[in-house]
Formats: structure tokens, C-alpha cells, sequence
């Protein structure tokens, strides 16, 4: 689920989802309820009771409620979210665990808008408040209580920090191109738990320009704009850096389309290599919370083609993208960076009366750090199918990577995903995927064990309206009737 940039956005949870969005205008909302992290135990080896690898971590739960009106002029939005480290999830002996984060606790409030100004311009904006403490021990948390702040769901203690974040923009949107301008400013030290990772100690203003020229064929997109720091009192220097991006797109027909992408958002964009992802382990470990690096240049194309467009039963379509990443990271006289390049090829076959889609690929991957360089070579396949008129999806998904690394022994990696949704009368829908991951070390002695996991995940979401609109406007034609 998704409130904002700055509260909860996109965090995985087990729990409790609720989401109501009217179709025109009028009043729409959110609320979620439950665990946003598992408690995980440390490991011990036995012989030598040193703490093998793993991250041990604190349960922690949350809720979060999100309520505003929209019209076609304008909308408003209030957010609230807390989410708080268990203390207790690992036991008396947490306090032990070398390289354990203290437990935290997090509340963030958020104001957000939008509006009309006449029929060229439009304006929106949020202000977003979270405070943090750190839960050092059962006592102090029960103890502060009584001090409580923002309305009262916040403990405070001598840790307790405030940080506030503020993003606004002003478009005009004119017949063939937009033009903004945006500010965004988020100040040191700011954090929400309901994120997996975030950008903060920056202050941030550009220009941003959209048009289509060719009839529409092509579109060019861009932005420019200063980036900097914000500096304490006591700070010498500041940082601060000219940042853009470019996005241009030619579609000169419905079989064929292309797209090429620069830009150097170094405090935008984190990366996390792709072996690192893939041989994941710990379940949010697998979701870019740990080991994410800055990017400083980024430069990405792709090109789809559509074999037979004649035949619209059962296309046919080979696609194929590159991605080139670049990190250059100077202090003094000692420079460090990498460059991360991949090359993926793909071919689709959908047959739209069987309702399926067969696809395969291959995947060319180079990382070159300071003192390591990794190739990632391997195929992939997936195979996708709608059963009673669509009603039940399912969908497989495997590859297989091996890695050869100068520094590191070289692996096998084998991942299969399998899923399967299911909807009835476009207001229930069952989805069940299942996750199976092997790692396979060539030289298993070096302290690191070969792994496997399963993962099972069930959700079921309903919805609903408030209103019947069909009877509404039945009801409507009969009265206009009369």
C-alpha cells in the first residue's frame, strides 16, 4: 500500500489492508494494520558461539490511516502512521547481540493537496512531521508514556528527534507541452518506517519540460535543476550539484517502440547488485533494505518489435533493453566508484484466444567495484494462462544465473516463482504465489554454506462500493423522467 512518498510507501506487511477510492469525486481513505518486519533470531554456531550471517532484527508492527476528498478542482489528504520495534521479540539477551539496531518507534503525520488555479495552471504539495525515538529498554518505554507527543502516539525520550519534509510543485499545462517547476526539501536525519529506504538532507528545485512532437509519435521529456544539502551552522562546506534527466521516446508505428533514458540523480536512485537481490535469504533483505549504493549516472534504452502485427490472435515480439550505471564517489585524493552494466534479450508469444503468454530470455550482467568484478550469465523463462473466461490467472516465472566473480567463489543460483489469482464478480480476488530459490557455491569451505528457501504468500482483497451506481442512476432517469 501507498499513502505518500513520505509516510508508508510500498513497504510489505502482514496484516490487514483496507482501501476506498470513489470513481468521480467525493471522500477516499485507507487503513492498514499489522507486522511490517518478523522478528529474526540470531544464529549462533555451535563449536565456536560466534554469530553466523545474519541480520537479527525486532518485530515491528504498525498501523496507518489515510483520509481525503477529491473533486475535479482540487483535493486534500491527511495521513497518519506509526510503526514501533517490540522490545521484547528477542529476548533478554538483545542487549548482547553485537551490530543489533536499537529498537525505534516512528510516528509521521502528513497534510497533502492539489488544486486548479484557473484552466492552465495546477499546484500540489505535502507537508509531512515524523518523530523518532529510540526504545532503549521495557522500562524507559513504559516510563515515558505520560510524555507522549504527536497526539499523543509518540514515547519520547532524551533520543527523541523531529524532522519534517516538504515537497511543492506548479505546473502549466499548455496544448502541446507542460512546463513545472518543483521544490522538495527534506531535512536531516528524516525517516519513516513505512519505506524501505530514503533520501534525506536535501534541498531540491528544478524545471521540468514535457511535449510530443511528430503527431505524437515522439515525446521528449526532461529536467534540470539544483541539488544541495543542508548544511548545520557549524559546517564548513556545503554540498550541492547542477542534476537532470532526459527520457526520449519514438514510436513511429504500433509494432515498433523505443525509448532511451540518461540522468544523474545520485541522491534519487539506490542500487543494489543484482546477485545480492537474487541470493537473498532473510525475506527483507530481498526488498533493497540493506548494502544500497548511490548512483551518479544512469543511462538505459529499449526496443520492442512486433514480429507479425498482421496476426492478432497470436503475436509474436522480441524485446530487448540495456541498463549502464555509473558511481564515482571522491574524498580527497581517494576516488572509488563501479559501474554496473546489463543486457537483457526477450521473446513473447501471447495467443489471445487461449488466453496464454510464453515467453523466454537471457540476461548478460557485468559489476566492476574496486576490488571485485562479478559477470552474471543465465537464461529465463516464464509462461503465463487465463482458466474460465479469465477468471483464474496463473503465471510460472524461472531462471537460472551463474555468477563468476574474481573475489568471491562462483555460484549457481536457481529461482522459480509460481502464482495464481483468482477473481469472482470483480469484487473478490484470491491470489497464492509460491517462491523457491538455491543457491550453489562451487567452493562451499569458504564460510559460506550453500542456501535454499520457500516462500508462500496468500492474500485476498474485496471490494466494494458505497453506493450502488447502477440503481443511482436508474433512480436518476427516473426522476428526470418524471
Amino acid at each position: 500500500m501507498v499513502f505518500s512518498p513520505y509516510t508508508l510507501n510500498g513497504h510489505r506487511f502482514n496484516g490487514l489492508g483496507i482501501e476506498y477510492k470513489p470513481k468521480k469525486e467525493g471522500f477516499f481513505g485507507g487503513f492498514m494494520l499489522g507486522t511490517l518486519l518478523q522478528r529474526v533470531q540470531p544464529q549462533f554456531d555451535s563449536a565456536t558461539n560466534k554469530l553466523l550471517i545474519n541480520q537479527p532484527s525486532y518485530e515491528q508492527n504498525g498501523f496507518g490511516v489515510d483520509i481525503g476528498f477529491k473533486n475535479k478542482q482540487k483535493s486534500l489528504e491527511l495521513i497518519l502512521f506509526k510503526a514501533s520495534d517490540d522490545v521484547g521479540s528477542l529476548g533478554e539477551k538483545a542487549d548482547t547481540i553485537k551490530g543489533l539496531a536499537l529498537p525505534v518507534q516512528n510516528v509521521v503525520a502528513s497534510i497533502k493537496g492539489s488544486s486548479n488555479l484557473g484552466k492552465k495552471f495546477f499546484v500540489n504539495f505535502e507537508f509531512a512531521v515524523s518523530g523518532l525515538t529510540q526504545l532503549k529498554s521495557k522500562l524507559e518505554s513504559s516510563e515515558s508514556q505520560s510524555f507522549g507527543s504527536l497526539a499523543g502516539l509518540l514515547m519520547v525520550n532524551g533520543s527523541t528527534i523531529y524532522r519534517n519534509a516538504l515537497k511543492t510543485s506548479i505546473t502549466y499545462k499548455g496544448k502541446t507541452f507542460n512546463l513545472g517547476v518543483e521544490y522538495n526539501r527534506v531535512d536531516p536525519d528524516y525517516k519513516t518506517l513505512g519505506a524501505y529506504y530514503f533520501t534525506n538532507n536535501l534541498e531540491n528545485i528544478k524545471g521540468n519540460f514535457a511535449t510530443q512532437l511528430m503527431m505524437g509519435k515522439l515525446s521528449v521529456l526532461g529536467s534540470l535543476g539544483r541539488q544541495s544539502d543542508l548544511a548545520n551552522d557549524g559546517k564548513s562546506q556545503s554540498m550541492f550539484q547542477w542534476v537532470g534527466n532526459t527520457s526520449i521516446t519514438y514510436k513511429p508505428s504500433e509494432t515498433f517502440n523505443t525509448s532511451l533514458v540518461y540522468s544523474n540523480f545520485t541522491s534519487f536512485t539506490n542500487l543494489r547488485p543484482q546477485l545480492e537481490y537474487l541470493t537473498s535469504i532473510v525475506p527483507y533483505n530481498a526488498l533493497d533494505t540493506l548494502n544500497y549504493r548511490q548512483i551518479s549516472q544512469n543511462l538505459q534504452g529499449s526496443i520492442t518489435k512486433i514480429i507479425n502485427p498482421q496476426n492478432r490472435d497470436k503475436r509474436r515480439a522480441i524485446m530487448a533493453d540495456f541498463l549502464l550505471q555509473k558511481s564515482d564517489d571522491v574524498q580527497g585524493k581517494l576516488s572509488t566508484g563501479s559501474l554496473v552494466s546489463n543486457l537483457n534479450v526477450r521473446y513473447s508469444l501471447s495467443n489471445t484466444i487461449k488466453k496464454e503468454v510464453l515467453g523466454a530470455g537471457f540476461a548478460l550482467g557485468r559489476d566492476d567495484y574496486l576490488i571485485s568484478k562479478t559477470w552474471l550469465i543465465g537464461p529465463s523463462f516464464t509462461y503465463a494462462r487465463g482458466f474460465f473466461k479469465n477468471q483464474l490467472k496463473t503465471q510460472t516465472a524461472m531462471n537460472v544465473l551463474r555468477t563468476l566473480s574474481s573475489t568471491q567463489a562462483n555460484s549457481n543460483v536457481f529461482n522459480a516463482r509460481m502464482g495464481a489469482s483468482y477473481s469472482l464478480e470483480k469484487k473478490h480476488n484470491l491470489n497464492l504465489t509460491f517462491m523457491f530459490m538455491k543457491r550453489d557455491l562451487d567452493e562451499s569451505s569458504l564460510g559460506y554454506p550453500n542456501t535454499w528457501q520457500i516462500t508462500a504468500t496468500l492474500s485476498y482483497a474485496y471490494r466494494f462500493s458505497l453506493m450502488d451506481t447502477s440503481k443511482k442512476k436508474k433512480a436518476d432517469d427516473s426522476l428526470n423522467s418524471n
